[in-house]
């Protein structure tokens, strides 16, 4: 599936945030089979101090929503206090139909962000991903 994928996806980091265990679980098993290295956060605060401290190509399976600070609290942190392009590409997870707001819609083309709605069909969240892979320049 993930055929075209830069050469390395083990030198590609992808981190789970998102508060549901069956989601982390089941993305967990599909990126373990593409032999992406895998990491899990549970809540925005734990996303942002990763993505903070991060300097190697990662993408983030970011929730919408999830304790302690949101999706889009996540991305503007990082957004305010990084150079776009960066380590970092974010793909935006969600179940609702979001309102964004111009902040919100500035930050998602800033950091260009796709958004995959939940519940998501693997084909498509796995094309994402590896679209996103090709982003970096491994």
């Amino acid at each position: 599936m993930l055929d075209n994928a830069p050469n390395s996806s083990d030198a590609i980091t992808v981190v789970i945030a998102d508060d549901d265990d069956d989601i982390r679980a089941s993305l967990h098993y599909l990126l373990g089979n593409a032999n992406y290295s895998i990491l899990e956060t549970t809540n925005g605060m734990q996303t942002l101090d990763y993505v903070n401290a991060c300097d190697t190509p990662t993408i983030v399976l970011l929730d919408l929503t999830m304790p302690q600070m949101s999706g889009f609290e996540v991305m503007r942190c990082y957004a305010a206090t990084h150079q776009v392009p960066h380590a970092v590409r974010f793909i935006l997870l969600t179940a609702r139909n979001p309102y964004f707001t111009d902040e919100d819609t500035q930050v998602l083309q800033k950091l260009q962000v796709p958004l995959v709605k939940k519940p998501f069909d693997i084909d498509e969240i796995m094309l994402v991903i590896e679209a996103t892979a090709h982003t970096f320049e491994i």
